[in-house]
């Protein structure tokens, strides 16, 4: 396996591009709706509601997979997983999933700016056209818990299929 990497600054943000790169969480809540992003927020409070309900806690990060969106209404079918320190109850709203694993992906890890992820996802795009490759939703946000927002930015990871074109 030949793992490539390559780093890139955009906006003051340090991005590093990873291929045939692999992640994987364990303990999961999960939700998928098509939603605003005032909308999602709501959904998150809820989430983190039921989730202290249950005694549980979160643990190691937060993931967002985007399966589409509309640039035009803001509207976009997302996943939201949330990684807790024990297993909890699934309901009609939220499934718990005991494992999310993801293989074989082009990857970029960007810390700085939280804007400028759109940047990363545009260079993720442009190394998939480099190899020839397209790229296949959805795509996977991972947001550290650990990786508090400071003066320097957030770490963030994402991660998505590839396919030949």
């Amino acid at each position: 396996m030949n793992i490539e990497k390559n780093t890139k600054t955009i906006g003051g943000s340090n991005m590093e591009i990873f291929e045939n790169e692999s992640f994987q969480a364990s303990n999961l809540i999960s939700y998928r709706g098509t939603h605003s992003p005032q909308e999602m927020h709501v959904m998150m409070s809820k989430m983190g509601n039921y989730v202290e309900q249950h005694g549980a806690k979160q643990t190691g990060m937060m993931i967002t997979a985007l399966y589409s969106s509309d640039k035009e209404t803001r509207i976009s079918d997302t996943q939201i997983l949330v990684s807790l320190d024990k297993v909890i109850p699934s309901s009609a709203e939220f499934v718990f999933l005991s494992e999310l694993t993801l293989t074989e992906c082009l990857a970029i890890k960007h810390k700085g700016d939280p804007r400028v992820t759109v940047s990363a996802f545009a260079a993720l795009e442009e190394r998939a056209s480099s190899m020839n490759c397209q790229l296949v939703k959805p795509i996977y946000n991972v947001i550290r818990a650990d990786a508090v927002p400071s003066s320097n930015g957030v770490e963030i990871e994402m991660y998505v299929k590839t396919e030949t074109k």
